[in-house]
This record gives structure tokens, C-alpha cells and sequence, in this order.
């Protein structure tokens, strides 16, 4: 055996003469092989000259770094466990909130979890996570529309990134995709900070109305069209900086729990709300969705000023479904308002239907609304996306519309208008008695839809459960509404 090693080695230091690097490579290949990956005569044969030509294992560690002779097993302890970290890599923790175009996502250590997209809770019914690829991958199901999916996410290196996409199909089917796919992206929450020994009592702003805390974190918050809301028990978590209360809506028999952050400044509290009929055992059955509430910087609601806090024209009116569920149904602009900050008149897409100029309590989505302005990283009050070139290319679109935290926002280009029934618009037009007459401005199209109008100019459809990232990215702020005798907005 050994004048067959000699020989080999003649050969190939013959064949290094002339260069023929292929057929050196394939008797090298052979002569592993023969020597059974015996490390000591690897390095006899070749040296510490030839090991540039070998791949170089994770860590670092090539190896022309061991001794000649020395076998694998003689190795000092800590090279074996540097080698041993290389192939096992220390687990990676994804527990926790994660921020998404979909919606806030939360994942428990065993990779279920759950997220809450526009006011549907979906559920991350299991998942797994292999350390060596970094790939993320779990199932999951949407109980609004009855869709089963895969998630499957690459981890960013520093590890506070997943990217990657969704595929799902209607619960039963053996048809995977055929319920639509797309892409997914997900931010890990960074660490929340709060400012110590802050005082949550007082008056609050708040997309469901205005909020007033007691010491005790009771209280209530009269929600606009429909009636007082009782906060019967809260705690706060200066740690988490996180408010949890139990609530009660008398207008339609719910119980529910609102779970909010407070900002660094204690100035905003922002989080969602989950409910029930009252009695019932099965959570979220009543619904959920965001419920976010502000205040200024003296803890104390601004006096009201037609430069602060009274509605002008530009800024924008979102309505929200009042029967409980929360969800965000329409939104327009403001283009008439008198000087005491009544709202005349606005314009807004109805459906599938025209374009219409309307009083704000004229409309087929009834009377539950608020008003928005926005506040721009540019300084202005524009309520219109940033449009560039993506790679995304949603249904083939060359353009992608971005939010200014840079969030790439779901558009259609046609075919969309979920929201309104079409007869149900007709029928609500034709027997209009209202103060003011609906007016027309363009023909029926289902080129884009209210959201579209609002936040695109007519170009594009916004599907309703991407409004509220908008609201949250580009600044958005309640403005003060003047309200009638019934407590309604006007």
C-alpha cells in the first residue's frame, strides 16, 4: 500500500508539470477515497501548501491551522468547540412582536401566534425555524374568509428582519395558491421605553372618541353615533410600558380588552382592542381591530383653536362600521367647512359607483366617523403616497406606492370595490333627504375605490385594511370635531 501511495504521489507531482489540472483533481478525488480521510496522510501527501485550494469551514477555521500529523480527534479542546458552534449554530429567538404590511404579528415560542390584520385576528396554527438556513416557515389560518396558508421567511442576519412570502387556498382545498399569493415582510419591535412614574389619568383623543381615565384606570370615552363606553378596570406595566383595561359598550352588549403601548414621550398610546358579547366565553367573537389615543405634551386636552385643532379643507374623514366590529368602511376629503369647524362637505368614492360631493352624514356609511390630518416628514398636510418604481410589481405595475416610513402599500388597478353594495348606493341616492344634495363629479368606475381617492388620487384601489398604516406612517392626528345635540359629529 504504501509504493501505491509513492506512486500516486509521483503521478501527481508529474502531472502539476504539465498542468493538467482536471485529471489531477479526479486522481486526488480517488486517492481520498483510498485513504479513507485519514487527516494524517492528507497532510503527509499534500501540506500545508495545498490547503488554500479546500474549502474553508465556518468560523474561519482552514485546515492548514492543524498540525501535520495530527489527527481530527487530537484537535485542542477549543478549536473543537469553535467547530463544534460552526456546525450548530446558537439557537435564534423569533418570540414577540413583529411589525408587517399585514399587520402586527406576535409569535410564541413555539412559533404559533397570531396577527391582527384591519380587525380580523389571523392565526399561526404551528411553524418551525432551521437555524442553519435561516428559513422560517409556519401555517396559518383566516377565519374572515375561511383561507389556510403558508408563510416562508428568510432571517435577516442581524436577525430583526423576515422576508419572504404567503400562499393559501380555501380550508379543505388540495389546490395550495389557489386562494392568492404575495409578499411578506416583517420588522422585529425594538424594546419599548417609557417615561417613568407618568400618569395615565386624564383626558385622551382617540379614534373611538374622546377617552377620560381615572386614577384608578377606570373610566369611559364617548364613541361618536353610537353612545358611552364604560372602562370598568385597567393596570399599567411601567416595565412594558403597556395599558390593559376592561371595557363595556351598553349600544351593543360587549365586553372587551384593550391592550395599548405608551409612547416614550407618554404622550400616545397605541394598541388594539378585542370583544365579545357579554357572557360569552369565545374571545373575539364581537370583533377587534386598532384603537390609538393621544394627548399634548402638558398631559391636558388642547384648547380648541381653528389652526389646531378644528377641521379644514385637505383633511380627511375615515368611517368606521358601527355595529362593534371596528372596521374602517370609508374615508374622503374635506372641501367644505364653516369657520366655527362644521364640516359642510365632502368628497369621497362611493363603491363601485360615481364620485360624489356629500355632507359627511349624508352618506350610505352612516354617521360613525373622525377627522385626520396629516403631518408629513416633508412638513406638509399632502394625503397622497409617494409613488416610485418597485420591484414588486403588484399585478404588473411598474410603480409602487410607499408610505414615508417607506412601507410598500397594497394597490389594485381595477376590478376592486368592496365597499358598498351597488344597489344599496342607488337606492340611498334616489331617496336622499338630506340638507344638502349628493352630487355627482364622475361617472361609476371600478377603477379605484374611496381609500384610492384619497390616498392615490383616483389611480389606484387601497383595499381598506391598509388605511390604517397609512394613518400610522405618514403622521397622521385627530383633528376635534364639533358635535349636534345627539352627540353626533357635524
Amino acid at each position: 500500500m504504501r509504493q501505491f501511495r509513492l506512486a500516486l504521489v509521483a503521478l501527481l507531482t508529474c502531472l502539476t508539470v504539465v498542468n493538467a489540472v482536471f485529471l489531477r483533481k479526479a486522481i486526488t478525488f480517488l486517492l481520498f477515497g483510498l485513504l479513507s480521510f485519514n487527516s494524517t496522510a492528507y497532510y503527509e501527501l499534500f501540506g500545508r501548501g495545498e490547503v488554500a485550494t479546500a474549502a474553508v469551514p465556518p468560523m474561519g477555521i482552514a485546515p492548514s491551522t492543524l498540525p501535520h500529523s495530527a489527527p481530527i480527534s487530537s484537535v485542542s479542546q477549543p478549536i473543537q468547540e469553535e467547530l463544534i458552534l460552526a456546525a450548530n449554530p446558537s439557537p435564534v429567538s423569533l418570540e414577540g412582536k413583529w411589525q408587517s404590511e399585514w399587520g402586527v404579528v406576535e409569535f410564541n415560542a413555539n412559533l404559533t401566534g397570531r396577527w391582527n390584520q384591519g380587525g380580523g385576528i389571523g392565526q399561526i396554527t404551528s411553524g418551525s425555524y432551521d437555524s442553519k438556513t435561516r428559513k422560517l416557515v409556519f401555517q396559518y389560518y383566516q377565519p374572515w374568509n375561511n383561507m389556510t396558508g403558508t408563510g416562508t421567511f428568510t432571517l435577516s442576519e442581524d436577525g430583526n428582519r423576515l422576508s419572504g412570502t404567503w400562499s393559501q387556498q380555501p380550508r379543505g382545498s388540495n389546490r395550495p395558491g389557489s386562494g392568492g399569493s404575495g409578499g411578506w415582510t416583517m420588522t422585529r419591535e425594538k424594546p419599548v421605553s417609557c417615561t417613568s412614574n407618568v400618569s395615565i389619568a386624564g383626558e385622551w383623543r382617540s379614534d373611538w372618541g374622546q377617552v377620560k381615565f381615572n386614577s384608578n384606570l377606570s373610566g369611559s370615552w364617548n364613541q361618536p353615533g353610537s353612545g358611552v363606553g364604560q372602562i370598568k378596570s385597567g393596570s399599567f406595566d411601567s416595565k412594558k410600558c403597556k395599558l390593559v383595561f376592561q371595557y363595556y359598550q351598553s349600544w351593543n352588549d360587549m365586553d372587551g380588552t384593550a391592550t395599548l403601548v405608551l409612547s416614550e414621550n407618554g404622550n400616545r398610546l397605541a394598541g388594539t382592542w378585542i370583544q365579545q358579547r357579554r357572557g360569552s366565553n369565545r374571545i373575539g367573537s364581537g370583533g377587534s381591530g386598532s384603537w390609538i389615543m393621544t394627548r399634548d405634551a402638558s398631559n391636558e386636552i388642547a384648547k380648541p383653536n381653528k389652526e389646531e385643532t378644528l377641521p379644514e379643507q385637505g383633511d380627511i374623514v375615515i368611517y368606521r362600521a358601527s355595529n362593534g366590529n371596528g372596521a374602517i368602511t370609508h374615508s374622503g376629503v374635506i372641501t367644505g367647512v364653516r369657520p366655527d369647524g362644521t364640516i359642510t362637505q365632502i368628497k369621497s368614492k362611493w363603491g363601485g359607483q360615481g364620485l360624489y360631493l356629500h355632507d359627511p352624514n349624508d352618506s350610505v356609511y352612516g354617521k360613525s366617523w373622525t377627522v385626520w390630518r396629516a403631518k408629513r416628514k416633508d412638513g406638509s398636510r399632502n394625503n397622497l403616497l409617494i409613488v416610485r418604481p418597485t420591484r414588486k410589481f403588484p399585478l404588473n405595475l411598474a410603480n409602487g406606492y410607499y408610505t414615508d416610513k417607506d412601507r410598500l402599500i397594497t394597490t389594485f388597478l381595477t376590478g376592486y370595490a368592496e365597499e358598498g353594495d351597488a344597489k344599496s348606493i342607488k337606492e340611498h341616492i334616489q331617496n336622499h333627504k338630506g340638507k344638502s344634495p349628493i352630487v355627482e363629479l364622475e361617472p361609476p368606475t371600478t377603477n379605484y375605490n374611496c381609500h384610492g381617492f384619497t390616498f392615490t388620487g383616483g389611480r389606484q384601489a387601497v383595499p381598506p385594511t391598509q388605511v390604517q398604516y397609512i394613518l400610522n406612517d405618514n403622521g397622521y392626528f385627530l383633528i376635534k370635531v364639533v358635535l349636534d345635540s345627539d352627540g353626533n359629529p357635524h
